[in-house]
Order: C-alpha cells, then structure tokens, then sequence
C-alpha cells in the first residue's frame, strides 16, 4: 500500500506504563510522531515514578495519571475512551515494554487490516510462547494475499494491539470485572465472535512483525504483572470470570479444523477487505507444528504455558 494511501488515516496510540519509567521513555522516544493524530500516556504507577521518564515537553501527548492502581485492562480502557472521542479511526495498545523498531510499523499494520479484513491483530512475538526453542517466530499458518502476508498464533499476546473503529464500536471495551489477568485475551474473543478475526486459536498478526516491533527480554522478574504477589490467584478468578461470562473455559474452545479457518478468512476479507482495489483471496501455508496438540486447560496456561514453563507476559 502506497504511503499516499495512509497518509490521509487518523491513527491513535494509547501507552500503558506502571513501574517502569525507563522502558516508558524508550517506548516515546521510538515513536513516529508524525503518523499519529493523537497519543495518550496512562499512568498506572505512582507519578513521581512517570517524573523519572524525563518526557519531553515538544512531545504531544495527553497524560493520564491514574489515582490508584486500576490494572492493565481498566487503564487501557481509559485510554480508547481518550482515543474515540479524539477522533481517531486506527487504535494501537502498548504496554512499556514495547518500543519501535521500524517506523513504518502502523502502515505496515494498517496495510494488513484493509488487504485482509481483518480488523483486530496483535503482536505475536512478545514473550516466548509463539517462538520455537531457538527464539525464532513459529506460526502455525502464514496466509499471503496477493503480495502481503500475514502470520497466524497460537498464543494472543497483548502487549501491541491494533483495533479498527468499527471494531471497538461493535464489541465495546474490556470487561472490567478481569485485573491483570485475561483481559485482551477475552476482549479478543468477543472481537472473534463478532466476526472480525479468524477462529480462536489463529490468533492474527503482521507476518515478519519482528522487524517491526522489538521487546525488552522476558523473565517473572521483569514482568510488573508476573511478579507481583498473589498473581497465580487472579489468573484464577479470570478464568472463572470467563467460565462465567462464555459458558466455557479456554481450554474448552474448540480448534476448527483448517477449512473452516479458510472460509472465515475469506468471509472476513469480503465484508472487510473490499476497501482495497488489491484486497487477494487468502492462500494458506500451514506451518510443521501440532494441529490439536497442547491447548492448555486453563487461563494460566493459555497465558503463562504449562506451570512447568517459564511464564511469558501478556
């Protein structure tokens, strides 16, 4: 897609930051400030640790300080509140650990919505639940449209998101009732079951993302999230929250087979994709890597891996 094509977009970014006032000023300060319409920061730590990002004043940005600590879910829904009522109609989620690589990264992103339909991703390669043993990206499905390709996860990782306005609109915000455990995983479900991403399982994102997104190295210590006390125990009570709200666990929703993932891709790129005079009928490659295999029972493992895994963040 031709840079004059995106140029004309409205593209908002929402950073969430809590403890972390050196990975927040590397995340500003890898921006491409002139591709976005509107940036909001929120703060979900105590501000005297925000002071220590030194955020410059030429950068524009709305801060959010939050009172209390509301969680990563409540705080990002402070920030698409911002963000929609900014005018913005492309929505990126980052957590501070997340910085840019590329600078191309949203029209890369925004390329993939149009030429595919789809109008929810997420950044696969946080963590290290969709890398194989030597930390190199393992999808289990690449699907080309035409000369753009997109990578399909097993793992949804909600470190970087991209919703679309109708999106948000549709679907709402995150459910509330989940702190720190679970929310964009089932945000992502009800964007699933709306119809505006391929099945559960086949989790979305920009083939190659990355080139275009880099991460600080994962570990239970370096995850604010992770390390802190009691986790384990709210991981618990969102996977009850979930039970409660879908009528099933995680580990209970089924993997459809292949065709099936076909023929949402194709459903999704004619109601979504017809935007773009290049939107290409899908072609999968499926990857070498178990079909049903290794699902996980439960939102810790969806999240964390096995409880014998090291647990990657979300």
């Amino acid at each position: 897609m031709a840079l004059s094509m995106v140029s004309e977009t409205k593209i908002g970014l929402g950073l969430i930051t809590c403890d972390r006032p050196e990975g927040c000023q590397k995340a500003l300060g890898s921006l491409p400030w002139s591709r976005l319409l509107s940036v909001v920061l929120v703060n979900d730590g105590p501000a005297e640790t925000l002071a220590k990002a030194n955020i410059e004043s030429a950068w524009p940005l709305q801060i959010i300080q939050n009172e209390s600590r509301l969680g990563v879910g409540r705080s990002k829904n402070r920030a698409i509140k911002k963000l929609l009522a900014s005018g913005v109609d492309h929505f990126f989620l980052m957590e501070d650990d997340i910085f840019i690589k590329n600078p191309s990264v949203f029209d890369r992103y925004l390329e993939a919505a149009r030429s595919t339909g789809i109008q929810h991703l997420n950044f696969s390669q946080h963590g290290l639940k969709n890398k194989n043993a030597k930390g190199v990206s393992s999808p289990v499905a690449v699907v080309s449209y035409g000369n753009f390709q997109i990578a399909l996860h097993r793992h949804c990782v909600g470190a970087l998101s991209y919703y679309s306005r109708t999106c948000l609109e549709a679907v709402g915000l995150m459910d509330e009732e989940f702190y720190n455990g679970g929310e964009h995983l089932e945000h992502t479900y009800r964007i699933i079951c709306a119809g505006f991403h391929p099945p559960f399982w086949f989790f979305a994102d920009v083939y190659h993302s990355e080139d275009l997104l880099g991460d600080e190295p994962w570990s239970p210590v370096q995850s604010i999230i992770a390390s802190r006390h009691r986790q384990s125990d709210l991981i618990d009570k969102s996977e009850i929250i979930f039970a409660a709200r879908h009528g099933c666990t995680i580990g209970n929703i089924p993997v459809v087979q292949k065709r099936e993932v076909l023929q949402c891709l194709e459903k999704i790129r004619r109601k979504f994709g017809g935007g773009c005079s290049q939107a290409k009928q899908a072609v999968i490659t499926w990857q070498s890597q178990p079909f049903c295999g290794g699902m996980g029972n439960t939102f810790l493992a969806r999240l964390f891996g096995t409880r014998k895994q090291a647990r990657p963040t979300y």
